[in-house]
């Protein structure tokens, strides 16, 4: 059951879209000898080969040498055991390791500081930064020759020498078009022994939006949702007690504004036509609102309502690599990496998945999706889609929307959480 499994199409793609993702990462990084493991994965017979038995026509040389001899070559999937080197091809995966496998390679990447960084939304006319990375791990020196062309007709050229079994980053800027929309940065290069080399980088240039007449109540005892606020011109009056009257019909609750003990009246008596409530920790929405909680750190989240109100006329892409790092969570796990790690879940001591760095999250600390209640998932992530960073809940009293994007406290300002923060 598992070998077959693992010859599904989808299982193969899943790997693929992995090894996409993180190979190129593992070589930029210096890692040049690693086991794949998988490749029964790598390839499959070719449908335009005839797969027939094949006789062993030396079955009957040197039978007085020791050892067996085969009396037939039966067709396999995987290329070391096939007895034709023309019977089998490569499978997507396999293509993708035969791309990112080789000795040199080249690729665009992040930032120079963090060339893993996949951050792809900006707001228009601004600067983007980022780098291209050239490993060599053959033997000879090799002189790479690489153009890079935006579609909106920026250009530029380069020559870059690299010396067996180093690895260059070379930074690049240019300024992204006035106008909104969705460009390509297509990087091509040629080595001196005429290899070639292709990659394309997909640039989401992002419209700045105003909040216009947006008034709401902000309760945020620790200041940091009105930081935010502040730098995007949405208008607030804070409200320092939980006793405090309404004096707009939205109320906003600030970042880790609710603790274990903080009264929670706006839930209940519909002063409030609408109640935002920002990303909390962990142990509040766990034990103080009862819901079921997971630590991820996601980096993709997937729209499940389209038609709802906050996300109409977006798309996944909104919701994928943001900029910077994320706060809420520190960046690593405490315990070293000996052992699968422990945590309390639900009054119960669980393993969990291993996590590392919150460079480009959307959201850290997500909700389990209720299965009773008027609850309805915005956005769907993590395993299973089992998670949802954005859930409204709604009553006779009114609305409560409850984000666990992580739009307050980012080390860098992303178009998309602020464009998302200001309709909901």
């Amino acid at each position: 059951m598992y070998l077959r499994s693992m010859r599904q199409p989808n299982y193969i793609e899943v790997q693929r879209y992995f090894m996409e993702r993180n190979w190129p990462a593992f070589r930029g990084w210096g890692l040049s000898a690693i086991l794949p493991w998988d490749q029964s994965s790598l390839w499959q017979p070719d449908p335009q080969s005839e797969q027939k038995v094949i006789v062993n026509p030396k079955r009957w040389e040197g039978l007085e040498r020791p050892g067996i001899v085969p009396d037939r070559f039966y067709p396999n999937e995987q290329w070391i055991y096939h007895p034709s080197s023309h019977g089998v091809i490569p499978t997507s995966l396999g293509k993708a390791f035969l791309r990112w496998n080789q000795p040199r390679i080249a690729f665009l990447a992040g930032k120079e500081e963090h060339f893993t960084e996949k951050s792809h939304q900006f707001a228009c006319g601004e600067v983007l930064r980022k780098t291209v990375v050239m490993v060599n791990d053959s033997r000879s020196t090799a002189l790479f020759h690489y153009r890079l062309n935006g579609d909106w007709g920026w250009e530029q050229k380069r020559e870059v020498k690299v010396q067996p079994g180093r690895i260059a980053r070379v930074s690049y800027t240019c300024r992204l078009p006035n106008d909104p929309g969705k460009y390509t940065i297509t990087f091509e290069a040629t080595d001196e022994q005429a290899r070639k080399y292709r990659d394309t980088f997909t640039v989401h240039v992002r419209p700045r939006l105003a909040p216009g007449k947006i008034e709401v109540d902000l309760y945020d005892p620790a200041n940091t949702t009105a930081k935010l606020f502040d730098r995007l011109g949405i208008v607030y009056r804070k409200i320092t007690t939980t006793s405090s009257q309404p004096h707009h019909d939205i109320l906003v609750i600030g970042r880790e504004a609710i603790d274990l003990k903080t009264s929670l009246p706006w839930l209940k008596n519909g002063n409030y036509r609408r109640v935002l409530i920002l990303e909390q920790r962990s142990e509040v929405l766990q034990n103080r609102l009862g819901f079921r909680i997971q630590e991820y750190a996601v980096r993709h989240a997937f729209i499940r309502t389209p038609d709802h109100p906050v996300l109409k006329g977006l798309d996944d892409a909104w919701f994928s690599h943001w900029r910077g790092s994320a706060t809420l969570l520190p960046p690593y796990l405490p315990d070293a990496e000996t052992d699968n790690p422990h945590w309390f879940w639900c009054g119960f001591r669980n393993t969990r998945v291993w996590r590392a760095g919150n460079v480009g999250t959307v959201a850290s600390v997500l909700i389990e999706k209720p299965s009773t209640g008027n609850f309805m998932p915005l956005l769907d992530c993590g395993f299973d889609l089992q998670y949802s960073p954005l859930l409204e809940y709604d009553d006779s009293a009114g609305t409560i929307l409850f984000s666990q994007l992580d739009i307050t406290g980012s080390s860098a300002s992303e178009p998309a959480a602020a464009t998302v923060l200001i309709r909901m």
